[in-house]
């Protein structure tokens, strides 16, 4: 069967990334309309799934129909590829469970519809093949990639992932592209970008109709001619600027710091510092990392010399990580009001500038810029009062940090009580009530705490 491989043209630039000897994890073909992307892929998966005995494969979409369409019965396809290399693929396939058994070597390839994460549930896999990645969601290619686990007396278990990039925010763009060099998962990617130009095998007529497309959209002519994602739209927070902190004013840093905490673990947990000076919010993102607790953020903050008097507001969503916070000392570590849209409303309101140095400031850069509103299910090019989930972390820390704190500054009125200038909490409820009591500063010579009923 390998003779067979060899009487097919295969393109030039795809023999790095398919054939090489990188030895990374994760191969992700990133293209524009006939670029051949998906072609490569199929040409390289179904070489391997005819020379490589007792082996599994998985070829992965969104849906059936679209699978059907595309890389299992479609043009190109696997289907396809075995029988221009003379393999009789209908002989092989069981149509009724999408599954293709090699008789000769004893290997099998899935075809397999991800609308839902339980069908892979107890697999092990050796190769898998994603086509159109942007359809799928972030949790969805988690489990894909737990699921790649199968021994492999070959070397490396592998992922092949093609997609067009619709949107600079989606998670294939964000995990696989934008992430700093020394991410742990950017370190087992190969990453390739194509178009149609490097195709000889692209019909003229369809070119034609894709630069006419192009000439209406420079999202269209970003994603499907240049092979890029495309131009951010719907953006929640335009007005953030990115700026060296070494460059700010010297009387920034008289200020007093305080603190917004978006709580996490598989996602990560972020700490932004915020200082206000002349009616602008300078941001420092200083710590954005996964799998760290609480103890681990408050031996940070120690190591930082984080004031035990500032105020944190932490996301309301896990009570007992900020108690946590309360008894190592920060006394101050408080409940932000969790109010997406007002907050939002204020903070694209507001002059922001944040520190864009090292690792964490292109972390939160990167983030800003994925930071967007939902897509109108009616009209693609319109968007709704409701951000996209998932890419929002610093943006959260940010958004309870400033807000939270104009409120308490202001006197506003939240819920049922009025925060003062020296409450440094919305308290809702009787169980935060206790907990304010608990970690109540009065014996470290603060304030106590106030609230009044309205």
């Amino acid at each position: 069967m390998s003779k067979i491989v060899q009487k097919e043209t295969i393109l030039e630039h795809f023999k790095e990334p398919l054939y090489g000897n990188h030895g990374k994890r994760y191969v992700v073909l990133c293209g524009g309309a006939g670029s051949g992307k998906s072609h490569a892929i199929c040409q390289r998966f179904t070489e391997l799934f005819l020379t490589r005995p007792d082996t599994v494969f998985a070829v992965v979409r969104a849906t059936m129909p679209a699978l059907r369409k595309s890389v299992y019965l479609g043009t190109p396809s696997i289907i396809e590829q075995l029988n221009k290399w003379g393999v009789r693929a209908y002989q092989w396939l069981n149509k009724t469970e999408a599954r293709l058994e090699n008789p000769e070597n004893g290997s099998v390839m899935y075809f397999i519809a991800l609308d839902d994460k339980e069908k892979i549930k107890s697999m092990n896999i050796n190769y898998v093949f994603i086509e159109e990645a942007t359809e799928l969601t972030l949790d969805k290619w988690r489990q894909l990639d737990t699921r790649m686990r199968r021994d492999n007396p070959y070397g490396i278990n592998q992922m092949f992932i093609a997609y067009n990039p619709i949107s600079y925010n989606n998670w294939v763009v964000q995990t696989f592209d934008v992430k700093p060099e020394d991410d742990p998962i950017k370190k087992k990617t190969f990453m390739h970008f194509s178009n149609f130009v490097k195709n000889p095998f692209c019909r003229r007529e369809d070119v034609e109709t894709w630069l006419a497309n192009a000439k209406q959209s420079p999202e269209y002519y970003y994603t499907y001619i240049k092979g890029k994602p495309g131009v951010p739209r719907g953006l929640i927070y335009p007005n953030f600027q990115f700026t060296p902190a070494e460059y700010w004013d010297d009387e920034v840093w008289n200020e007093q710091p305080f603190y917004g905490v978006d709580w996490g673990f598989v996602d990560p947990m972020v700490l932004v510092e915020i200082r206000k000076h002349n009616g602008a919010y300078y941001i420092r993102n200083l710590f954005y990392y996964t799998e760290k607790t609480t103890q681990e953020l408050i031996a940070f903050m120690k190591s930082k010399n984080v004031s035990r008097s500032a105020l944190i507001y932490c996301d309301s969503a896990e009570k007992d990580r900020r108690v946590e916070l309360n008894r190592a000392g920060f006394l101050a570590a408080v409940k932000a009001v969790k109010k997406v849209n007002a907050i939002i409303s204020f903070v694209k309101a507001q002059k922001v500038i944040v520190d864009s140095a090292g690792p964490l400031g292109e972390l939160a850069r990167v983030e800003t810029a994925g930071y967007t509103f939902k897509h109108d299910k009616d009209d693609m090019d319109k968007f709704i009062d409701e951000p996209e989930d998932g890419n929002d972390h610093f943006c959260q820390a940010v958004g309870y940090g400033i807000y939270t704190d104009h409120l308490r500054s202001t006197n506003i009125a939240v819920g049922n009580l009025v925060m003062t200038p020296t409450d440094g909490m919305e308290v809702d409820g009787f169980d935060d009530a206790m907990d304010v009591f608990d970690a109540r500063p009065v014996e470290r010579g603060y304030s106590p705490l106030r609230t009044s009923l309205v």
